[in-house]
């Protein structure tokens, strides 16, 4: 069975996470920079990983409304998966960014605290990228239990 991809598009970053070979849950997978090899990354990890379905999180507005940021994440929809060939669909993200901020809250007081300084900063940098990835995890975990009692 192949598995099914979930994806957290952020201008700066794109949060990944994976189903397991039953598709019955994920867990977060990578953060990778959106940059120029973004298509190229994706791919790779199609291949490896066995992906048969990619979920992307829709960022609607609080009245569940496209604004500017589903339009960014359309085009990259378009202009990026939808030529990879796969099946996307996409799935309201409302408050997965929040509710992974509260998982990893402990984390970001701990980098809070920190003295100022070069380490403050990368590890500031390193909790939001694993923001990221949680955000696609509940996201996609979102989706699946949504599917599940769909059935």
């Amino acid at each position: 069975m192949s598995r099914i991809l979930g994806i957290d598009y952020g201008e700066k970053r794109v949060g990944l996470a994976l189903t397991d070979k039953s598709n019955q849950m994920a867990g977060p997978l990578a953060v990778l920079n959106n940059d120029g090899f973004l298509k190229d990354k994706i791919i790779e990890i199609i291949k490896k990983h066995d992906i048969g379905k990619i979920i992307i999180g829709m960022p609607l507005n609080l009245k569940g409304h496209y604004g500017y940021q589903a339009d960014i994440v359309t085009k990259f929809i378009s202009d990026i998966i939808e030529p990879l060939g796969l099946p996307v669909e996409t799935f309201d993200e409302r408050f997965t960014s929040s509710i992974s901020v509260e998982l990893s809250g402990i984390a970001h007081k701990t980098a809070r605290s920190q003295s100022k300084g070069q380490a403050r900063k990368k590890k500031e940098k390193r909790l939001s990228g694993d923001i990221d990835k949680i955000s696609a995890a509940i996201l996609l975990n979102d989706y699946l239990a949504k599917n599940i009692f769909q059935k």
